[in-house]
């Protein structure tokens, strides 16, 4: 296609066509062999999770069988105070991972105020959830109008250059907008993420005008800021607009990055508030049966539970253990859990760290290679001198305007 972007077609310097072509084959292994290395990174940090997840699988069983071993000889008082204590733990800990995610947020958003004013830091019930969530949706539709730009635009460079296929036919920009859908996510309760589908129309509403009035222009004006006609110059069109869905491509998966990040953060949480109902069930029960006077406070569990056998208070029994069953689940995940707690937002740090390097580096290399081909193009003959600024000053903005769109 390099030869058809203009109608400048002569060779203008063999060697630097040459040269300009090995450079962009050099680069292109230059991106796969990168990629390859983020991709070994994020391996080995899996590998050593697995294995940590194994060690920790063993240590359990481990804590079962002590706990069974010593629960017998402890008083009902013992339990009650090493329940408060996990209690006073599991809120501690609760607290932290909200400041945690909050202070993630901040940095991330530089504390970005809404309409109301309030920061990311300040919502409540995942509503900064939500937004990040929000952002990935609005990728996601975005790239799914902008391929379409650019498979409209491909198809008006057919029709001017018939070395190309002018039998290939895509979509009206209304039709995408109407009928075509994209997965987006859904922020459900304690923050887990779910798929849905949704139109692009509906998600990038206020973003565009009607979906009658979309057109090409309309996406070119709205995404890019360079200034030229894309039916007049459809192999500009094409190259900006394919260097546009490789950038929305990146901070698609930026976004889905990020809301991933921080649901396993808040999972933490779901699993506090699991493991806080187990603590609670066992102390109220455990309460409630010595306020009865069913069971002594100094007595110690094997002494109750016989006593309660040979007096037949059957239902008494069940109740004591119940709530040592409900004892022994919070004591033996706490101990089970506790190294997880706090290694765990170094691990997914890591891997945070580990592929937002990767997609940066993306977003670069697209815009390097994308400068690297319109060199390329230039020495073939394939564009004129002042296309090329052209190309590389719209490369530019649309870089600027894709990496920070508008949007709601």
């Amino acid at each position: 296609m390099a030869l058809w972007l203009s109608g400048c077609t002569h060779l203008h310097d063999a060697e630097k066509a040459a040269l300009a072509k090995t450079t962009v084959e050099e680069f292109q292994k230059f991106q796969t062999n990168t990629a390859q290395v983020y991709k070994a990174m994020s391996d080995n940090l899996q590998k050593s999770v697995t294995k940590t997840a194994q060690r920790r699988k063993e240590m359990t069983q481990a804590w079962e069988l002590a706990f069974a071993n010593t629960v017998h000889a402890k008083t009902w008082q013992i339990i009650l105070d090493e329940l408060e204590n996990l209690e006073k733990q599991e809120a501690q800990i609760a607290k932290s991972v909200n400041e945690q995610v909050q202070a993630f947020l901040e940095k991330q958003r530089k504390a970005a105020t809404e309409n109301n004013g309030t920061t990311v830091a300040e919502r409540k019930d995942y509503a900064w959830l939500r937004k990040v969530v929000d952002d990935q949706n609005w990728w996601a539709a975005r790239k799914a109008l902008l391929r379409e730009s650019l498979q409209l635009a491909d198809e008006k460079l057919a029709a001017k250059y018939p070395k190309l296929d002018p039998n290939k036919k895509t979509r009206s920009l209304q039709e995408v907008l109407e009928k075509q859908e994209v997965t987006t996510l859904a922020v459900g309760e304690n923050g887990q993420l779910s798929p849905q589908e949704e139109k692009v129309g509906e998600v990038l509403k206020g973003e565009l005008p009607q979906p009658e009035q979309v057109n090409l222009p309309v996406v070119v004006d709205t995404y890019t800021t360079g200034k030229f006609d894309p039916y007049k110059d459809p192999g500009l069109t094409v190259a900006i607009l394919s260097l546009a869905v490789d950038l929305a491509d990146a901070k698609l998966q930026k976004a889905r990055l990020e809301a991933s990040y921080i649901s396993q953060r808040i999972g933490a949480l779901k699993y506090l508030k699991e493991n806080y109902k187990f603590l609670k069930n066992s102390k109220e029960w455990i309460e409630d049966l010595i306020n009865k006077g069913f069971i002594l406070r100094k007595e110690t569990v094997l002494t109750t539970l016989n006593r309660l056998r040979d007096r037949g208070q059957e239902r008494n029994l069940t109740t004591a253990i119940e709530a040592l069953y409900f004892y022994g689940i919070t004591k033996v995940t706490d101990q089970s859990q506790q190294d997880q707690r706090e290694v765990l937002p170094y691990i997914l740090d890591h891997a945070y760290s580990i592929n937002l390097s990767a997609l940066n580096g993306r977003e670069h290399e697209a815009l390097i290679s994308r400068g690297l081909q319109g060199l390329q193009m230039y020495h073939e003959g394939g564009v004129k001198q002042e296309d090329i600024a052209n190309f590389l000053r719209a490369a530019q903005t649309v870089a600027l305007a894709v990496i920070s769109a508008q949007g709601k």
